[in-house]
């Protein structure tokens, strides 16, 4: 939804003053931008950076969009929307003819703008479809037969709505503001909740939630040049809403002649069997549903039952198990007195018993200590034997080694006197001999 601010050259047509609807024409148009022919190997070319270029040669005015529909080596063909027709023919002669510098091409590239040509259906197109199905002439054929029906996609479901149906939108209101070209005999607004058939394109159906923005819807008017006055009023047109604070918004439709013979009585009679089949389907469904709903609530009961018996059972075991634990408390209690009346006794037969341990002890220690004085008597008295026979043993030793150091001394006195008297002997034989050889001496000469 785009919001009608630059529209005062475009003035808007009535569709249904009621309910604040306008048709506005749309302002699109084509654009080529011609590549010259690429010399250098790599040299690649952005569509966005052309984009880029586009825009900024369009200004002061803006697009309200602007998008590639088809690319190749030679061109780029380019589809824009602006606010208004007035702004379209102006950028029209302002861009066509007009070069663009890329980097990367010595060459500038070219542009071409004209209106865009849309593929609206014509009356030769229409015509040509239902002479084909054999119709001869256009107002005698059946209704939805014969072109009277056209379809229209994209409506805004909160500009058709109405007090008692505030959520979906209301045939009523769908047939005050087509009525404009023409009377209506019948308007269906199309759900594909409820319906198996499918047209030329898809839509969005309107449902109790409100889940979608947009819906499909069907108008079949009385005669041709109603069905023709529709789809004159309606090429290159868009949807303009106006807001009780004046504020204007405009949304792009699709409208096309309907070649499903729709809201003829044949399908009407199909999709009402279909609606009957699917409403006793519904209804054995709901049916189902109740059934189940019964079993559930017995499974759910008997479940209920099931788990209260299972709380009593285990609110029963827990009194149980609260009853035995309060029962060993009280047998832990009767426990501990007979253990503290035990213990008591026990006690009481250990001070007996330690007193008379105690006088069988100083009993004892007396008989001890008489025993140790006269132990301690016979000990000093052994000790001064051994004390005397140690003395004595130590001054028979004494004597032993003054006798040893006499003996050695006389020892060594002997051997000297020895040595002396060999000394002597020896000096007298010496004197004998040199006695004895002065004598032969003498007596040789």
């Amino acid at each position: 939804v785009l919001k009608a601010t630059a529209m005062a050259d475009d003035a808007p047509s009535v569709l249904c003053e009621s309910h604040r609807l306008y048709l506005v024409p749309e302002a699109k148009m084509s654009l080529v931008v011609l590549i010259p022919e690429i010399k250098s190997f790599g040299v690649t070319i952005s569509n966005w950076e052309v984009m880029e270029k586009i825009k900024q040669a369009s200004k002061p005015d803006d697009f309200v969009s602007l998008r590639v529909t088809n690319s190749s080596r030679e061109m780029i063909h380019f589809e824009g929307e602006l606010l208004s027709v007035k702004v379209m023919r102006k950028l029209t002669l302002l861009l066509t003819g007009k070069t663009i510098k890329l980097s990367g091409f010595a060459e500038p590239l070219r542009i071409q703008a004209k209106p865009f040509l849309s593929d609206f259906p014509t009356k030769k197109d229409w015509e040509e479809y239902f002479q084909k199905q054999g119709l001869l002439s256009f107002d005698e054929g059946l209704p939805g037969e014969r072109p009277d029906t056209i379809r229209i996609r994209g409506l805004p479901i909160r500009w058709f709505t109405d007090s008692s149906s505030s959520d979906n939108p209301s045939k009523k209101v769908l047939t005050q503001v087509f009525s404009k070209f023409g009377t209506t005999r019948q308007v269906d607004i199309y759900d594909p909740s409820k319906h198996h058939q499918q047209g030329p394109f898809t839509s969005f159906g309107p449902t109790s939630s409100n889940r979608y923005l947009n819906f499909e819807a069907y108008i079949q008017y009385m005669s041709y040049s109603g069905f023709c006055t529709a789809m004159g009023g309606l090429k290159g047109m868009k949807m303009m809403h106006k807001e009780s604070d004046g504020k204007s918004s405009v949304i792009s439709i699709t409208v096309e002649y309907d070649r499903s013979a729709y809201l003829s009585e044949k399908n009407i009679k199909l999709r009402k069997q279909d609606e009957e089949r699917m409403e006793a389907v519904r209804k054995e469904l709901e049916m189902k549903k109740q059934e189940e709903k019964k079993m559930e609530a017995v499974q759910k009961q008997a479940t209920q039952e099931l788990r209260d018996q299972l709380l009593q059972q285990k609110h029963e075991e827990r009194l149980e198990k609260k009853e035995q634990k309060r029962q060993n408390r009280l047998q832990q209690k009767q426990l501990e007195k007979e253990r503290k009346r035990q213990k008591l006794l026990v006690v009481a037969k250990l001070k007996v018993l330690a007193k008379q341990r105690r006088a069988e002890g100083q009993r004892l220690l007396q008989v001890l200590l008489a025993g140790a004085a006269e132990a301690k008597y016979q000990e000093e008295l052994v000790f001064r034997r051994a004390e005397e026979e140690r003395k004595q043993l130590e001054e028979e030793k004494k004597k032993q080694l003054e006798r040893a150091k006499a003996e050695k001394v006389l020892r060594e006195q002997l051997a000297l006197n020895v040595e002396q008297l060999e000394r002597r002997k020896q000096a007298i034989q010496t004197e004998l001999l040199l006695r004895h050889c002065s004598k032969s001496q003498n007596v040789n000469n």
